[in-house]
C-alpha cells in the first residue's frame, strides 16, 4: 500500500482510538437510542470494526436517558450525513494518488488535498464529539475516562495472553 493512503487510515485509525466518532449507526432510528454494538470483541488491534466504535461502547456504559440517546443518535444521523460526500473526494482523491508519479506536476497539489482533507476528517470527528459530551452530564463526562481505562486494562491483558499463548476468552 503506498505511504500516502497508509498515512490517511492512520488518521483515522488515530481519530477512532481517541474515542472519535466518524459516522451514525445505520441501525438506528433518528429519533431512537443508538444500537448496541452487534460485533464481538476481536481483539486484534482495534476491539470494534467501524469508526468511533470505541466512543460507542464508551457511550452504551454511561447509562443514557432516553433523550440523551435520541439526541446524541441525531447528532451522529447528521454526521454521517454531512461525511458521505467528503468520503467521496476523499476516494477519488486517494485514487488519483495511487495513479500519480510523485514526479508528476499535480502530485504536490493531491498531496496538499490528502493533507487537508485528513485535518478536515480530523476537525469533523472532533466537533461531533463536542456536541456529543454537550449532552451528557458532567457525572457522565467524568467517568469516560474511566471506562476508556477498563477498556484499555482488558484489551493489554487479552493480548498479553494471547502472547503468551493461552487460549482466547469469550
Amino acid at each position: 500500500m503506498p505511504t500516502l493512503p497508509r498515512t490517511l487510515i492512520a488518521f483515522a485509525l488515530a481519530a477512532g482510538l481517541a474515542g472519535l466518532p466518524a459516522h451514525a449507526d445505520p441501525g438506528a432510528s433518528a429519533g431512537g437510542p443508538a444500537a448496541a454494538p452487534t460485533a464481538p470483541h476481536h481483539w486484534h488491534g482495534r476491539p470494534r470494526h467501524h469508526h468511533g466504535g470505541e466512543f460507542r461502547h464508551v457511550l452504551h456504559q454511561l447509562d443514557l436517558t432516553p433523550a440523551q440517546q435520541g439526541k446524541i443518535t441525531t447528532i451522529f444521523a447528521q454526521s454521517h450525513l454531512d461525511m458521505k460526500a467528503f468520503h467521496a473526494d476523499m476516494h477519488q482523491n486517494r485514487e488519483a494518488l495511487e495513479a500519480t508519479s510523485p514526479s508528476d506536476p499535480g502530485y504536490p497539489a493531491l498531496i496538499a488535498k490528502a493533507k487537508s482533507n485528513a485535518a478536515a476528517w480530523i476537525q469533523h470527528e472532533s466537533d461531533v464529539k463536542k456536541q456529543v459530551y454537550a449532552v451528557l452530564t458532567p457525572d457522565q463526562q467524568a467517568r469516560i475516562p474511566q471506562i476508556v481505562a477498563a477498556d484499555r486494562a482488558a484489551r493489554e491483558a487479552h493480548m498479553k495472553a494471547w502472547r503468551d499463548g493461552a487460549p482466547p476468552q469469550g
